[in-house]
């Protein structure tokens, strides 16, 4: 018989498993003696009615007979068949081995072999069959086999989905048991029995009722079961009761197990531990809690808005009263105060574009502007939102936070006055005035200074121009400078200790008496007049006149 390829397959398949043993006649020809008809006409007969394969093969392996169905069920014609002189080419690869054992056998004495071995097609696909085989004998002697091989694929295909169910229930993360009507485990899946913290052996046999209280049997499962009676099913939320007695919520579902004929014969039970569930709900609850009434204390006013040009409110929390003046009722919705009224005049265009362009780009804005409250009174506020939920058509949400600084903004329109009036005084002051910032080696000791900043009186007392010193080292703009220079400057510098003390710059011919006042970060300023005396002995008590020297 000629080999066939991996690739085809077969269309026709049946299910079912027989044995099929033909007794010999008495005039049997057996094969080996020149007889041309290997089996008689009445197995033949019976043969070509037979829904399976029936071969016959002689000692050598050839295929001798093979029914009708043989070549329906392979795809070979009968004369292709008839061409076969090694049987086990129609045997898939996998599957040869074993066969080729169980027919030595039959040879060795055996009465007659079943096994499975999966048939190959003339297309080259594969089926699986039952096969039933026997010698034949003939004058007391062995002359081949007959077998028949009914196709199992239908059965296969049962037995795997069977396989694959069962193995599903086995590793389920769901607990899963099976009662009979009176409510008796008849089956428990190891989930069911981790869940309960108990082992299979100790639940089956036992009433599902072990695994609840007897207040849970009489207010719940009693209920549920009749529940189950009258609709075919339940699901809800259960408590259970492991094996040490602890208490813990379940989401289960029962419904009933009925057989073929329609008729109740139990019960499936499946929950699901929901305690993490449960616990991450009461702490969602809990977050929310703290959430609102964080938001409820808030310095400011959380909200929620449509992105239009009205700022049209769909929630504010009741920081909206002291910031707006008005309640959450009043601003919330198309009928409330459009929270752009809101809004000084001057500020609209501004801040609209701020939060179009943040949210074209998918990034939070933040904006200061004017608000005027339900009284008229004139605020400053900060916001920082952010767009979210933009739907189909292009329509989307705003949320965000909103804060009084009206505090800060005065603040800081003092502060910045102070420093218009400091610079003023700094720019007229008849003393000299220099900003300064210490620059330090590896060991952190002063070695140089930085002009960051002098006023006009510093370049009349030094004869040194503001342009040739700013950004400079001092040993840059004055070359030469004393060291002591470098040392009581950059100490304050360092230490941020102030001092005061008069010494000579001899490269510019000049004395000079000097206080020096720490700004933070290595800076320093220095007020400074050229003094009256000319001696360093002078110089006041409890200052140095160099590092670590008191005069």
């Amino acid at each position: 018989m000629k080999s066939v390829s991996q690739d085809q397959r077969h269309e026709s398949r049946l299910c079912g498993a027989v044995a099929c043993v033909h007794p010999e006649p008495e005039n049997y020809c057996g094969y080996g003696d020149g007889c041309q008809n290997f089996t008689d006409s009445r197995f033949r007969n019976l043969a070509e009615l037979l829904p399976a394969i029936v071969i016959e093969v002689d000692l050598d392996s050839r295929l001798v007979y093979a029914n009708e169905q043989a070549s329906v069920l392979t795809g070979f014609s009968r004369d292709e068949l008839k061409d076969n002189n090694d049987v086990y080419q129609m045997i898939a690869p996998a599957d040869r081995d074993r066969a080729r054992l169980a027919v030595r056998r039959l040879w060795g004495g055996s009465d007659q072999i079943t096994l499975e071995i999966d048939v190959l097609t003339r297309a080259g696909s594969s089926f699986p069959t039952l096969c039933h085989a026997a010698p034949i004998v003939a004058s007391g002697r062995i002359c081949g086999l007959r077998a028949v091989l009914f196709d199992i694929t239908a059965r296969r295909f049962t037995e795997d989905r069977l396989r694959l169910l069962g193995r599903a229930v086995i590793q389920s993360r769901d607990g899963i048991v099976v009662t009979d009507v009176q409510g008796e485990i008849e089956y428990v899946n190891p989930a069911w029995a981790r869940m309960h913290d108990m082992t299979v052996r100790q639940i089956l046999g036992r009433d599902i009722g072990i695994f609840h209280t007897e207040a849970q049997i009489a207010a719940e499962i009693l209920p549920i079961r009749k529940a189950i009676m009258a609709g075919g099913s339940w699901e809800g939320e259960v408590g259970h009761m492991r094996g040490d007695g602890i208490e813990f919520p379940t989401n289960m579902m029962v419904t009933l197990l009925r057989d073929e004929h329609d008729e109740t014969v139990g019960f499936v039970w499946q929950a699901r531990d929901i305690t993490e569930r449960k616990q991450a709900e009461l702490a969602l609850c809990e977050s929310e809690r703290r959430l609102a009434l964080l938001m409820a204390n808030l310095p400011g006013m959380a909200y929620r808005c449509l992105d239009n040009d009205d700022w049209t409110m769909l929630f504010v929390s009741d920081g909206c009263r002291k910031l707006t003046g008005y309640a959450p009722n009043e601003l919330v919705g198309r009928g409330g105060m459009p929270y752009a009224e809101l809004v000084h005049p001057e500020d609209r265009l501004k801040n609209q574009s701020a939060i179009r362009d943040a949210v074209e780009r998918g990034v939070p804005f933040q904006i200061e502007y004017r608000l005027y409250t339900a009284c008229g009174d004139e605020r400053w506020v900060w916001e920082q939102g952010v767009g979210v939920d933009t739907d189909e058509n292009g329509v989307g949400a705003l949320e965000g936070f909103i804060i009084d600084i009206t505090d800060r903004v005065r603040a800081e329109s003092e502060r910045a006055q102070g420093v218009d009036l400091m610079r003023a005084l700094f720019a007229v002051s008849p003393e000299g005035h220099a900003l300064q910032e210490v620059v330090c080696n590896e060991a952190g000791e002063p070695v140089d200074l930085l002009f960051l900043e002098v006023n006009p009186a510093f370049s009349e007392l030094t004869g040194l121009q503001a342009e040739d010193v700013v950004g400079r080292r001092v040993t840059e703009a004055i070359p030469g400078i004393e060291k002591i220079w470098i040392d009581k400057l950059g100490r304050v510098g360092v230490e941020g200790i102030a001092t005061e003390f008069e010494h000579e710059v001899k490269s510019l011919g000049r004395y000079f008496r000097v206080s020096v006042l720490p700004a933070g970060n290595g800076r320093f300023a220095t007020v400074f007049t050229v003094a009256d005396r000319k001696s360093e002995d002078r110089i006041p008590v409890g200052m140095s006149a160099g590092p670590g020297e008191p005069i």
